[in-house]
Parts: structure tokens; C-alpha cells; sequence
């Protein structure tokens, strides 16, 4: 896993301290209706958050594809901003 995450961003080599790949019996998990989520979207949001959280519960479950990546493309923009001038 690691390997191929460097071949995509080389950038990163050196900078990976561990790695731990898990098998879980269900691939997918979804948010219960009325589950409150604004403290974690608010933490998303803050560039300057040095973990950032991407994933399907951000969408609410409707089961298309563009809900499945759009939390994916907007942490990369909050992260790719965050990062300023070190990118």
C-alpha cells in the first residue's frame, strides 16, 4: 500500500512513519439518520487541522458516485490550501 501511495506521491517518501492496512467484514458504514456531524465538518474545514477526514459519511446517504468522492475532493482543496507555500 505504501509503495503504490509513493508512486503516486513521491513527495511523501521519508515522511510515512507507519502504515497499518485492516480488513474490516464491512466495507462500508453510513451516518444514522438525525446523527449530528456539524462539530466534525467544522473541524474538517479548519486548513490548519493537521489530520483531515474524508469519506462517505460526509455525504448524506443517497448512494451516487459523486457523493462518494465529494467529501474526497474537498478535504484534498482544504489540505492543498493548508499546506500554502510548503506545496
Amino acid at each position: 500500500f505504501t509503495e503504490d501511495l509513493l508512486r503516486v506521491y513521491p513527495q511523501l517518501r521519508g515522511l510515512i512513519a507507519e502504515t497499518v492496512v485492516q480488513k474490516w467484514r464491512y466495507g462500508n458504514c453510513y451516518r444514522r439518520p438525525g446523527t449530528h456531524f456539524d462539530a466534525m465538518r467544522r473541524y474538517n474545514a479548519d486548513a490548519a487541522n493537521v489530520i483531515q477526514f474524508a469519506g462517505d459519511y460526509f455525504a448524506e446517504v443517497s448512494g451516487t458516485i459523486e457523493d462518494a468522492t465529494r467529501p474526497g475532493v474537498e478535504t484534498a482543496r482544504v489540505v492543498a490550501s493548508g499546506l500554502g507555500d510548503q506545496g
